[in-house]
């Protein structure tokens, strides 16, 4: 099955995550991959001690895809953190696949909707997709889109983001 959760608001990672917790609770060998984020997200700190759960971060980056001025690293980064999903997919290590903010890659370009398509398609493992926007071909692949919609947010008042709850 495939799981899309997107949108502005708050919660897809943490949604995401949440999803993981249950599928090892019930047995399951979880690969989380998190893209286009910073190292220093508090959620990684745990999730690196979880068994049953490997965590991959593709960009080392402190800083998030907007703040960055060499987009060429980040480029690289992505095309070998591609490589590695190949890899994982392949081997068919796990029953359940997170890519956090893999919808960030299709909407800045970084990657094509098809290719992501065509790596997830008929494959037998619970695959979960975050990120703000969602793709038509994507959301009809899908079995379960769930969209998280912004109402308000601190951000919006000029707040910066808080160790803890944001990252």
């Amino acid at each position: 099955m495939i799981q899309i959760y997107f949108g502005t608001g708050k919660g897809k990672t943490t949604a995401s995550i949440g999803q993981a917790i249950r599928g090892i609770g019930a047995g399951m060998k979880v690969a989380f991959i998190q893209f286009l984020k910073p190292e220093n997200s508090s959620e990684l700190k745990v999730l690196r001690k979880i068994d049953n759960l490997d965590v991959y971060t593709i960009n080392k980056s402190d800083k998030f895809l907007w703040e960055m001025e060499n987009l060429d690293e980040v480029k690289k980064e992505i095309k070998e953190g591609m490589k590695l999903l190949e890899k994982i997919l392949d081997k068919k290590k796990y029953d359940m696949l997170i890519l956090d903010e893999i919808l960030h890659l299709v909407e800045n370009n970084l990657i094509a909707e098809k290719e992501l398509l065509i790596l997830i398609e008929n494959k037998n493992i619970e695959i979960i997709l975050t990120g703000k926007k969602s793709g038509e071909e994507l959301n009809k692949k899908a079995d379960i889109v769930t969209e998280m919609k912004k109402i308000k947010h601190c951000y919006d008042k000029g707040k910066k983001p808080k160790k803890g709850i944001e990252f």
